[in-house]
């Protein structure tokens, strides 16, 4: 009787495997996604193996991330551990992970006999998310930037839609740089970067902010957002255009998108200058500025969640000195502290940066960092544990049936809307697949979009690829897996190898694409490449002379799809 090698094995499998290649989709939640802690401190990881032909287990694995530099701390917080004990059904996989508040990478695997068929990971955590409010100098405007170290848990959305007032496409998230936007409408990163800095440096958790704000605007204009009414600033420039909504419809989607899917710590609601403005030149008063901040307070409240807080600055520099005119208006302190009072404070900001351009209320320069402090220094007080949080509202979890040619997803029940969206990186506006709350579909990438009539709160499930894989049976670990084509290729040669392999992959539309070598532990030992790439063929040539001889993962991200590939690096 002849024995062979676990090595040898593996070799004549590979040589005899064709360009097979195992595919695992991780969907939710997106790469660097922050949900507000809380209660629960625990958010949920979701997506779909698609491996044929195989029985497997899923295991996760999370790992912490520092918070400043975006590396892995070489701790595991959760080693490996099973999920589900055989394959479900469809592939299909949801798992709710519980962890401190904190970044973490959490890795998804399929194995066989102890053997990794398939894997895939993302970075998410559970921090601080807020939604930013008001006029110019919530929303930020171009300005001297003072260059900041930059933290890696510090994030945003990267939609730029500024006055769109559909709901946002399904977010893609980023780290928040210098000259970052901020998704929804921050066209650079002004005090929030430093921000953030704060709060992780200080409290240890990543940080998500997305800014609702909008310049020009008085509280009248927010009143007749909610009103429907097309509003125009005092200074008679138009309001998005005169899109009839805004600017309240702006900060509405945002905490029916962002704080329902991702949960909300609270709204940091500057604005005031335009209104001293006003209240000098006697279109407004005191009293007015109260009473239309509170209906907008209220308003929120029933739109989204009644134990929403609100964060009140309390700003009135314009710097407008013609005339009656005055830097600052006590009247409209006096409204604000008012507020605040049966809310939250956020900053006193008249005093920082008093010279500033004439005629113009924006800080610039260190004045920004000045104001990011003000705004730590104000939350850190208690604010951050005394107050109530929001937490993400439940991740709803997609069931599969039937078999052949056509295949049945089911959306939970509990939901007055549902739009089904073909494609991977839709929105919830878009024109729907279908309406219902369960599809029978023969091919293509699904995900639906759900929501309350009452308050339009969006939560959004996995994307589901169909045909679903085929097959349930148990193979040998050393055998080759076979998968659904979904238009994607990844292909490695030669292999086995011995100083150089070239790792060829398309990429069938626009994607951030993550090319890495895995070792059979799931341990990445390289990043190749990490960034956007268009439509087209890709070849990356890695050199292997610095790794011992054995078994290697080619893994490479494309969206959310997860390609992997076997190789062997010989002995020379």
């Amino acid at each position: 009787m002849k024995y062979y090698s676990f090595m040898s094995l593996l070799i004549v499998a590979l040589l005899t495997g064709g360009d097979a290649f195992s595919q695992i989709s991780i969907s939710w939640p997106v790469d660097k996604t922050v949900f507000q802690r809380g209660i629960n401190n625990s958010f949920w990881v979701a997506g779909q193996c698609l491996i044929s032909n195989s029985d497997y287990q899923l295991q996760y694995r999370v790992k912490p991330i520092n918070l400043e530099t975006g590396f892995e701390t070489g701790v595991i917080s959760i080693d490996w551990t099973t999920f589900e004990y055989s394959r479900p059904y469809g592939g299909i996989f949801s798992v709710q992970v519980y962890v401190s508040p904190g970044m973490y990478n959490i890795e998804i695997r399929a194995i066989n006999n102890g053997f990794s068929m398939a894997s895939g990971g993302v970075t998410a955590g559970l921090g601080e998310v807020f939604i930013i409010s008001g006029q110019s100098n919530a929303q930020g405007v171009a300005s001297t930037l003072p260059a900041d170290p930059v933290f890696k848990g510090v994030v945003s959305d990267t939609r730029d839609e500024p006055c769109d007032l559909k709901l946002p496409p399904f977010p893609s998230m980023f780290t928040i740089d210098v000259g970052s936007k901020i998704g929804m409408r921050g066209p650079n990163n002004w005090c929030y970067s430093r921000l953030g800095k704060k709060i992780s440096q200080n409290k240890n958790v990543p940080v998500a902010f997305f800014n609702a704000a909008i310049a020009n605007t008085g509280l009248k204009n927010w009143i007749d957002g909610i009103n429907g009414v097309a509003t125009t600033s005092t200074y008679g420039q138009s309001i998005c255009s005169g899109n009839v909504g805004a600017p309240y419809k702006i900060l509405k989607n945002a905490l029916n998108y962002y704080g329902s899917m991702f949960g909300v710590r609270g709204v940091l609601w500057h604005q005031g200058e335009n209104d001293a403005h006003d209240e000098w030149a006697g279109l407004t008063t005191s009293a007015q500025y109260q009473s239309r901040l509170n209906t907008l307070v209220s308003t929120s409240r029933n739109d989204f969640n009644a134990n929403l807080v609100w964060y009140i600055s309390r700003a009135s520099r314009n710097n407008e000195t013609s005339g009656s005119f005055q830097p600052t208006n006590p009247d409209i302190i006096a409204a604000q502290n008012a507020v605040a009072g049966s809310n939250k404070y956020g900053p006193q900001t008249d005093n920082i940066q008093p010279l500033r351009p004439t005629n113009s209320p924006h800080f610039s320069g260190t004045g920004l960092l000045d104001l990011g402090d003000a705004w730590y220094n104000e939350l850190s007080g208690g604010n951050f544990t005394a107050n109530p949080s929001i937490q993400a509202n439940a991740f709803p979890q997609i069931t599969a049936s039937g078999n052949g040619g056509s295949v049945t997803l089911t959306a939970p029940a509990g939901y007055s809307i549902y739009r089904w969206m073909s494609g991977q990186y839709t929105r919830f506006d878009d024109p729907p697949f279908a309406t219902t709350q369960s599809i029978t579909v023969s091919s293509g990438v699904y995900r639906c979009y759900m929501a309350q009539a009452g308050n339009k709160n969006v939560v959004v499930s996995q994307a589901i690829y169909t045909p679903l894989p085929s097959g349930s049976f148990r193979m040998s670990a050393e055998e080759m897996v076979s998968t659904v084509d979904y238009g994607q290729i990844l292909h490695v040669s030669p292999n086995p190898a011995n100083d150089q392999v070239n790792i060829e992959f398309g990429v069938n539309s626009p994607a951030t694409v993550r090319l890495e070598i895995v070792d059979e532990r799931g341990a990445i030992i390289t990043t190749i490449a990490d960034n956007y790439h268009a439509v087209g063929a890709y070849q990356y040539p890695f050199d292997l002379t610095n790794l011992a001889a054995g078994a290697y993962i080619c893994r490479v991200k494309i969206g959310d799809l997860f390609l992997s590939k076997k190789f062997v690096k010989l002995n020379r």
